[in-house]
């Protein structure tokens, strides 16, 4: 068995797609709450106020709402592989421990000691855990990488103990 406060391995390329469209799940439901709205406010118009506006909005609403699910389930995920490709430092090998003070990482090409305090929030889903430096920038974990679902349990316990996980 395998120490239950460190774990790594390898990013793939469906790992950092899986992690920015958690990154950007927020701020696809507000685009999508906004469309809607929109294309309500065009029906509405089109049944009790101008017509003609009325399906300007509506087509606007329904316009933007297929241009959302285009560029989220095509655009954006062609592009994050295309970047995840770039960007060589995320193909080399992550090694994490943490311990009461912060989370340690080391690759071949560099090491870092992150305090939990410098920790902003944390998103998860059934794929990754992101911890947040800022509303930007995110330290990705794919799950895939705990061995035991003992040290999964064990990190959400430690991140449960810090301030910035109740501001997620």
């Amino acid at each position: 068995m395998t120490d239950a406060r460190s774990f790594g391995g390898t990013l793939t390329a469906d790992d950092f797609v899986a992690a920015q469209t958690l990154h950007m799940r927020k701020w696809r439901k507000r685009q999508f709450a906004l469309v809607v709205v929109v294309a309500i406010f065009g029906a509405a118009l089109v049944r009790y106020g101008p017509p003609m506006l009325g399906v300007i909005v509506l087509g606007a609403g329904i316009g933007g709402g297929a241009g959302l699910l285009v560029l989220h389930a095509f655009k954006l995920p062609r592009a994050w592989k295309r970047l995840f490709g770039q960007q060589k430092s995320l193909h080399e090998r992550f090694s994490y421990h943490w311990d009461d003070a912060g989370l340690h990482v080391a690759t071949s090409l560099a090491q870092a000691r992150r305090p939990w305090t410098h920790f902003t929030g944390f998103d998860e889903d059934a794929r990754s855990i992101l911890l947040y430096h800022s509303d930007a920038m995110f330290e990705l974990i794919p799950k895939r990488w705990f061995a035991e679902a003992e040290s999964l349990d064990a990190l959400r316990a430690e991140i449960s103990r810090h301030p910035f996980a109740a501001r997620t």
